[in-house]
Parts: C-alpha cells; structure tokens; sequence
C-alpha cells in the first residue's frame, strides 16, 4: 500500500466515524478531547509506516524509542502531569548518550 492510498483509506474511516458518531451517539455527550487520543494514535500508525518505507524499520524502531526516553526524561524533569518531579541529573547522562550512539550507529548501517 502506498501513501496516497493510505491517505484516502484513512480518510474514508474519519468521514465513516463522523457519519457513526453523528447518528449513534449512544445518549451521551462527549467533549472532543476525547477523540485525541485515536487522533495521536492514527498520526502516529500514519507517520511510522511513512518513515518506514523512507527511512527503513530499524532506523523508524530507534527513533521512535528515542523519542520516547527524550520525552520521558523532559516530562520528568518538569513533572508535567503532576506526578513525582524526577529531576535531570548525572546518572541519566550515559544512558542518553548510549541510545544517542545506537541511533547514529543504527543510522550507518
């Protein structure tokens, strides 16, 4: 499957749950933050296979991974869900500069 067919499959599901969600709310109210959710999911399933016919599978796997301990540790630090404040120290140096190495290492191949 390429792009542009990707595109208009996805399309069409958003267009058919419009259609659904119009006609069968089910007697309830939902605010549309609720659909975030699917929407990051359906940006996320769109932009992995894009990369991955660009950029390849391992390469897509290493950063994504990456992205996510770059997030984890910036959400952390700044405890921006209210949680337990983690903060950036020495100790979380390495680790960083090891995934940093591994994608570059992954990247030459």
């Amino acid at each position: 499957m390429d792009n542009g067919e990707a595109f208009v499959w996805s399309g069409g599901s958003w267009i058919i749950l419009g259609v659904f969600h119009r006609t069968y709310n089910f007697g309830m109210h939902l605010c549309s933050c609720v659909y975030s959710a699917g929407l990051f999911g359906y940006v996320l399933v769109f932009l992995t296979s894009y990369t991955i016919v660009h950029i390849g599978a391992t390469l897509t796997t290493c950063l994504s991974i990456a992205g996510q301990v770059v997030a984890s540790v910036v959400i952390d630090h700044f405890d921006l869900f209210h949680i337990k404040r983690v903060p950036f120290n020495s100790k979380r140096i390495i680790p960083l500069l090891l995934i940093i190495i591994g994608v570059i290492i992954a990247n030459m191949g």
